[in-house]
């Protein structure tokens, strides 16, 4: 004879990214397993990230002159990087 699991429903639409995260955060993927679907996905990878240490000493700088260009750290210092390897020799 096999037991019948008691369960809370899953809801059709959440309604948010949160409400989705506590749902998960409290129930277990096993204990619905039967309703899972198998789906396809596809990737488009563009590139990949690589951290880089910025000098303790000059980051205080760095940031605020991201600030000022209303650009993140990242992005200001990419646009330095850019810069300074396009004047470079191939």
């Amino acid at each position: 004879m096999s037991k019948t699991i008691e369960r809370d429903l899953i809801s059709e639409d959440f309604g948010s990214i949160e409400a989705a995260v506590d749902f998960w955060d409290t129930h277990s993927v096993a204990d619905y397993w039967d309703l899972m679907e198998d789906v396809e996905l596809e990737f488009d990878v563009k590139g990949h990230i690589s951290l880089v240490q910025i000098r303790e000493d000059i980051y205080p700088q760095t940031r605020a002159l991201a600030k000022a260009n209303r650009q993140s750290v990242e992005e200001f210092v990419n646009q330095l990087i850019v810069r300074e390897v396009e004047k470079l020799p191939a």
